[in-house]
């Protein structure tokens, strides 16, 4: 059984007159009954909720009741109620950098795909967000009205599903259908009570993948919806924070049941406000991002919350066209859709996965197929290199390319991103019926020493991974 500081504190103070209730997260062993629901109503107490994915209840009580509490059979632990915070620092760029447009020009638009936002609430009737809005519940006010009154919802919303139609900005996945779940008050504050309630709501409806703009200090009710959660099949991508890398990563985006998104600029640098750590799974565009704003109009924002939207928009078109399967039998996506996304990630940082940018950028036209799988014999100085590509489409043409830099390229003839700077073309193959292409490349003599990268590429516009070489 656990207690907090705090609460153990309000067990030395029974002498004191009655203060303010105070909600507590009642954790049990398995789930309450009614009976038990009856026995905090006879004390006075009101039952906040009764969560669905967790054994465990939200109390309204005063502290002398604490005590008493401890006593009940079943009990596990007891926890405070939390406060929480939205991550915003106050164009269209960001759908861009991460290939938007070739998605979307490839008709991948996340038609089908259930897309949870726990935030402030949507503006339903913006132009941008009102064919997609889907319903909700407001938690804040206990109603079946999630209007935003606040605006930092509505922006994440437009983020991930705005329209195509030509005026203000498009989404990531504009034909997802959007959820508002209002956790976070006008003033962009809320409860972890009234966050769980939200994250088991969503995992109570079916929602695919659900976006979490949000964070704060650590709870073990928190963590334990999130892994219930993650485990009835639900994704959930969270904004790593914005405390200037002091503390490592927030909560939700550090638990291992969620993805966590640092934020990075429109030059592909790392956004200075964005919290860093082994917790990071990708970066995605986080500064002056243009989006939908409360009460129809648009505005930019910046901070890890307009990172976590743009790869939420990527794992929701990922589920709808990527062709998954639980490769691993556990009943749910979570690991095969960030291996695919970390598959064709463009690095950025140090050389592979780092603490700052995770696994890369998210890459939305890359995620979109298997890639290819690229291996690479040892590399010597003016000698000959096996290369070959395994899961290419038979018959298709094979582009090796190589360069020296890994980082985003605009590849517009193939409609994709390439994850090295300048590439340059070094050899092509033909696939075989197997999916097999192979070649031999011959490596400079005065490259010793040298890292470079290589990559391969179809006609068909399917990419393989970067593989970086230190040539021996």
């Amino acid at each position: 059984m656990m207690l907090s500081t705090l609460l153990g504190a309000a067990l030395l103070q029974t002498s004191t007159p009655p203060s303010e209730p105070i909600t507590l997260l009642v954790n049990y062993h398995s789930r309450p009954d009614d009976a038990e629901l009856d026995w905090y109503r006879a004390q006075g107490a009101t039952i906040k909720y009764r969560y669905s994915i967790i054994p465990t209840l939200a109390v309204i009580a005063d502290e002398s009741l604490i005590e008493s509490i401890t006593d009940r059979p079943n009990l596990h632990y007891i926890e405070e109620d939390t406060s929480y915070e939205i991550f915003d620092i106050d164009n269209t760029w960001g759908v861009e950098w991460i290939g938007g447009r070739y998605t979307l020009a490839s008709g991948y638009n996340g038609a089908g795909i259930k897309v949870g936002v726990i935030d402030t609430g949507i503006d339903y009737n913006h132009p941008e967000l009102a064919s997609v809005y889907a319903g909700g519940w407001d938690f804040v006010n206990n109603d079946a009205d999630p209007m935003d009154d606040h605006f930092h919802g509505t922006h994440v919303s437009g983020t991930i599903a705005a329209q195509e139609d030509g005026t203000g900005v498009v989404g990531v996945a504009p034909a997802v259908e959007i959820y508002a779940l209002k956790g976070f008050s006008a003033s962009g504050n809320g409860v972890a009570s009234d966050l769980i309630a939200a994250v088991d709501w969503t995992t109570v409806n079916g929602m695919d993948v659900v976006n979490n703009s949000w964070g704060g200090g650590h709870t073990s009710t928190m963590r334990d919806a999130f892994d219930a959660s993650m485990a009835a099949g639900v994704i959930h991508v969270c904004a790593s924070g914005n405390n200037y890398g002091f503390g490592g990563v927030s909560n939700p985006a550090r638990y291992a049941s969620t993805y966590a998104i640092g934020a990075m600029d429109i030059n592909g640098k790392l956004a200075p406000f964005s919290n860093r750590g082994p917790e990071v799974d990708f970066a995605a565009p986080g500064v002056d991002v243009l989006s939908a704003n409360l009460g129809g109009g648009y505005t930019t924002a910046s901070g890890t919350s307009m990172a976590s939207p743009h790869a939420c928009g990527v794992v929701a078109l990922l589920l709808a066209h990527g062709n998954l399967v639980d490769e691993d039998g556990d009943g749910h996506l979570f690991e095969e859709v960030r291996n695919r996304m970390a598959k064709v990630a463009i690095d950025r940082g140090d050389v592979g996965r780092d603490n700052r940018f995770g696994w890369g950028v998210v890459n939305a036209p890359g995620s979109m197929v298997e890639p290819m799988f690229l291996q690479i014999g040892e590399a010597q100085a003016g000698q000959a290199v096996g290369v070959q590509a395994t899961g290419c489409t038979p018959s298709d043409t094979v582009t090796f390319l190589h360069g020296f830099r890994p980082g985003r390229f605009d590849l517009a003839s193939a409609g994709t991103l390439i994850g090295i700077r300048g590439p340059q073309v070094v050899r092509t193959a033909t696939a075989d019926a197997a999916g097999f292409a192979g070649v031999y490349l011959t490596v400079p003599g005065n490259l010793s020493g040298l890292l470079t990268y290589v990559q391969a590429i179809e006609t068909s516009s399917n990419t393989s991974q970067v593989v970086p070489i230190l040539v021996q």
